[in-house]
């Protein structure tokens, strides 16, 4: 049986998260697993332990509630609480229940504000073996319009054949989009916009081919000239997407994990949900027989 962990925290976004968890896993027949991660405390230490029962008192209440919640329908789950970092606990109770998935909430954010609670997100996201799927507020995890954000890096072909397989499975339309920004001193230069024409063509053309080995999924691409947070926004809105995927970023630099990345940039501008897929990576020394979705993965 695949294992679903769904990481929660104190916040009232959570409640959703457990209850779209639990939905998903239904129709996947899966496990789940929810963590709650009280942050080791660092202030007075003669107050440590005080402060650390009021600390964890709203972790354990959500977790109850969740336990609640999945009783009144009859459905079974575990909870799991944890102090210590919580990137950490996440990928260390990921590994040890060879979860498939792993399900956060996120939240729009001011800039200052997501480049000091957004380590979580990008630490799990650079670390994890499995696909990680945030769901922002409000939202609900639907497969009926699926979009990638295509590119040439290596983790993207995973994300589109992710897309493909997910779109097989529940019936949904694949949607594809590069998209082309150029900085005003570049777009000046001759035969620049061509080239990225070009590239940008062969990009679809490599998308399309995949789409082809699945004669029973519809899919389409394009490309957009913007950056790549708008391309995807603009194109969530007016073809009412249910999910976002991105291939895993292979950077993990501190400096990607310190500035807003394209996935918290998308989140603060959208409230559909963003599955992340895996990278291939070798650094990481992991290795998993198959995904939440069901599709092989390394």
């Amino acid at each position: 049986m695949k294992t679903i962990l769904a990481a929660i925290d104190s916040s009232e976004r959570s409640q959703a998260v457990y209850k779209e968890t639990l939905v998903l896993a239904t129709s996947l027949q899966a496990k789940v697993i929810i963590l709650s991660v009280t942050p080791d405390y660092e202030g007075n230490m003669n107050r440590w332990k005080v402060a650390s029962d009021e600390m964890k008192q709203p972790f354990i209440n959500v977790l109850r509630e969740a336990e609640e919640y999945a009783a009144s329908l009859g459905l079974e789950l575990t909870t799991i609480h944890k102090h210590g970092h919580p990137w950490q606990e996440i990928l260390k109770t990921a590994w040890e229940n060879n979860a498939s998935l792993i399900i956060m909430g996120c939240s729009k954010r001011y800039q200052f504000e997501r480049l000091l609670l957004g380590r979580t997100a990008s630490e799990v996201v650079n670390r994890s073996h499995c696909d990680v799927l945030f769901l922002p507020e409000h939202s609900e995890i639907r497969f009926n319009n699926i979009l990638i954000g295509l590119s040439d890096t290596e983790n993207n072909e995973k994300a589109v054949r992710r897309g493909f397989d997910i779109a097989s499975s529940y019936g949904g339309k694949v949607h594809g989009i590069h998209s082309i920004f150029l900085p005003a001193d570049r777009s000046l230069r001759y035969g620049v916009a061509s080239d990225a024409e070009r590239k940008a063509s062969r990009i679809l053309d490599k998308f399309n081919a995949i789409g082809q080995e699945y004669e029973n999924v519809a899919s389409s691409s394009s490309f957009c000239w913007d950056t790549e947070e708008k391309c995807l926004y603009k194109y969530c809105t007016e073809n009412d997407i249910d999910l976002v995927i991105f291939g895993a970023p292979s950077d993990t630099s501190i400096l990607n994990i310190l500035s807003a990345s394209l996935i918290e940039k998308f989140s603060s501008l959208s409230e559909c949900p963003i599955l992340v897929t895996a990278t291939t990576t070798t650094e990481k020394h992991y290795v998993r027989d198959e995904s939440a979705f069901g599709a092989e993965t390394v």
